[in-house]
């Protein structure tokens, strides 16, 4: 007579007929580690953990960039306790680096510890020396920084050189006056920035005698073709000097030696690069000049290095290249993904931190990044957490089929005891000579969740062992 029953790895095993099935339970495997998160110092150092397990261990160290995180020989050898060591390189970089430490007992049970290493601090001044005429005036300094910066006057140079408070949107360029100078001669003063040990100076010198002043040295543009005039106050008579900048050209007017204005024209920009150049104002009969730095802004653009990216099931960081000349914003449309902040000295590199997916499907996030009109999104993947699942049974039939397997099963390998093999689909028979005792075994790989093994019939079934699933 033939009989039906199901089997759930999830449940319990029910039989039903006069035929005994028996159970066989894994044994469970221990891992435990006293501490999974640690932030190191730029200057580097050791760190260490305790870890319980059964059996033996196993260590996978996985870094962004250059092998900087190291094992050192533990006390952890022949016992189930015992405690990790690591050694950490110096951070030279100016971003924080990210570590993960993967320990596990068996392909089923494994932990890891992120390990985050602070970056150096840096700061650094776009020039360290500026010329002022005697008429003084206002001084701006770009500072380029990851940290608080403190600013310190020569105090001999205190009575005519001070700092001028600007709003706190303003984080790294510091305003300065300068007062009039009616001597003679050149006169100099030093201005410190500081954080912490680092320490950086600028010298500021101020000149008297004749005058030829600019109503500005910057002159910034976008990208369109167009005018700009510069403003000259002049005592001597001058000169204009061009760079050799083909977009660049003088409409030349009356030379003299009176307050003006100096008209120039410009070309459009097509390329996805800003570009500039230097023109200077000479004086004829003396040795002062001006120079004006001419900034044109690049044609706007966000080019990703990549359309997609492909994930492993479990968590970690991705760099994604972005090729960006504009202050873009970026979105993310799922909270499994995140983008991971980098300081500015990383212009173009981007990093994302994801969760692993241990749902049983594939899933699927867009990340966004708008500037205006233009508009480029990069779609992310991430595969299904899959696990490997080993059925056996052992039987004396001539004639077997197998067992219908449910689930999120993505693929499976039958091995008929006999030598031969071939892959799994529910219901396949295999034909044997005689009625010997055989053992079948099938392997799956399949989503996590829940999953159920359902026999037709069990006439001649000796063992089923479910310890794999």
């Amino acid at each position: 007579m033939k009989r039906s029953f199901i089997v759930s790895v999830v449940l319990s095993l029910f039989m039903t007929g006069c035929s005994l099935i028996e159970m066989i339970l894994p044994e469970v495997d221990v891992l435990k580690l006293s501490e999974t998160e640690f932030v190191i110092p730029s200057k580097g150092g050791e760190f260490f953990l305790d870890i319980t397990y059964t059996g033996e261990y196993t260590l996978n160290i996985e870094t962004d960039g250059d092998a900087w995180l190291h094992e050192i020989a533990t006390r952890a050898t022949n016992t189930d306790e015992g405690i990790l060591r690591f050694r950490v390189d110096a951070n030279k970089g100016y971003d924080d680096r990210h570590a993960r430490i993967e320990v596990s007992v068996s392909p089923k049970v494994r932990k890891y510890i992120n390990v985050t290493q602070k970056q150096k601090d840096a700061l650094m001044l776009s020039k360290d020396i500026y010329e002022l005429d005697e008429k003084g005036g206002s001084l701006n300094i770009e500072v380029q920084a990851n940290v608080d910066v403190a600013v310190e006057i020569d105090p001999a140079a205190s009575e005519w050189l001070s700092q001028v408070e600007t709003k706190a949107l303003v984080s790294k360029n510091f305003g300065f006056r300068i007062d009039p100078y009616e001597g003679s001669g050149t006169r100099s003063g030093k201005i410190f920035f500081t954080s912490g040990d680092i320490k950086e100076e600028v010298t500021v010198y101020q000149n008297g005698g004749p005058e030829l002043v600019l109503g500005s040295n910057l002159v910034n543009l976008t990208s369109e073709e167009g005018v700009f005039t510069v403003d000259v106050t002049t005592n001597v008579e001058y000169e204009v000097v061009m760079p050799e900048a083909d977009w660049l050209s003088y409409v030349p007017t009356t030379r003299g030696a009176v307050t003006g204005s100096l008209e120039f024209k410009v070309k459009e920009n097509l390329t996805y690069d800003s570009r500039e150049a230097v023109i200077m104002i000479k004086g004829m009969d003396c040795n002062l000049s001006e120079t004006v730095r001419v900034v044109q802004s690049q044609k706007d653009a966000i080019v990703p290095g990549v359309s997609s990216v492909e994930l492993e099931s479990g968590s970690g960081t991705f760099s994604l290249t972005l090729g960006s000349n504009v202050d873009y914003d970026l979105s993310i449309d799922a909270d499994w993904l995140s983008h991971v902040q980098t300081k500015a000295f990383v212009e173009k590199e981007l990093q994302f931190a994801y969760e692993a997916n241990e749902a049983p499907d594939d899933r699927e996030a867009v990340i966004t990044f708008v500037y205006g009109d233009i508009i480029q999104k990069v779609k992310v993947v991430q595969s299904a957490l899959l696990k490997d699942y080993v059925l056996k049974v052992i039987h004396t039939n001539r004639t077997f089929r197998l067992p219908e397997f449910t689930g999120t099963l993505k693929s499976g390998t039958v091995d008929w005891g006999d030598g031969s093999q071939e892959g799994y689909s529910a219901g396949l028979g295999h034909d044997y000579g005689t009625g010997s005792e055989v053992t079948v075994e099938m392997d799956f790989n399949a989503g996590a969740g829940e999953h159920l093994v359902k026999f037709d019939d069990i006439e001649g079934i000796v063992e089923i062992d479910l310890s794999g699933m």
